[in-house]
């Protein structure tokens, strides 16, 4: 921004320069033109004909044109500069309204999207696959529940679980799956593919069926 600012002062001098030039006209003295003299009838002729016809020199009339083209100069080049800047604020101001644009994404939109790309997952019955899953839930947990599941320890959250509306089954899957995640993830515990695709699917089932009605989504299960 100090570019536009350091353009639009010289163009603001020049438009002064040109116009204290344009005030200050060339003083041509009888030193710069002697006329040779005249006779008596040529000179009361000359002075009849300057009472007429005032004519400015030629020294003169050119300084003015000089004068008159460098202000259309400068004012051409200020409207051009005013306009590069008035295009660059809109552009910026345009700019940090998109940035400061804020996209809500739900948190069952969420939930959904990293469910379907973990059903994807190579290891699908791994440690590393329970690790991401159990984060998933527990991140939509918190998300539409406002718990602070992400941070809470296994004895913290199942208390929490009780108190969500929903039906007792789906309460006691999910409690039953947070405490095999958490035997999988630090008691290094094996399952089966099965049983990890069913624990997928419960995931997906528990996320839907929380969903309000307006934003209720279809699941996608591969």
């Amino acid at each position: 921004m100090k570019f536009y600012q350091t353009l639009l002062i010289i163009c603001l001098v020049n438009i002064g320069l040109c116009a204290l030039g344009f005030t200050q006209q060339p003083d041509i003295g009888d030193s710069q033109i002697q006329n040779p003299p005249l006779p008596a009838a040529s000179q009361a002729q000359a002075e009849d004909i300057s009472e007429i016809y005032d004519i400015l020199p030629p020294e003169q009339i050119a300084a003015d044109n000089l004068s008159f083209i460098l202000i259309i100069t400068a004012a051409a080049f200020c409207i051009i500069a005013i306009a590069a800047i008035l295009i660059y604020l809109y552009k910026r101001r345009k700019k940090s309204h998109k940035i400061n644009e804020v996209i809500y994404i739900s948190p069952e939109e969420k939930a959904l999207n990293a469910l379907h790309n973990l059903s994807r997952y190579t290891d699908f019955f791994s440690q590393k696959f329970y690790f991401k899953l159990s984060l998933i839930l527990r991140q939509y947990i918190q998300g539409r529940f406002d718990i602070n599941a992400v941070e809470m320890t296994l004895e913290e959250i199942l208390p929490m679980i009780s108190k969500i509306d929903l039906n007792e089954e789906l309460k006691r899957d999910i409690k039953n799956f947070l405490k095999i995640s958490d035997e999988i993830k630090f008691a290094k515990m094996t399952t089966g593919r099965d049983n990890a695709a069913n624990d997928l699917q419960l995931a997906f089932r528990f996320v839907n069926t929380t969903t309000p009605a307006k934003e209720k989504l279809k699941p996608e299960i591969t």
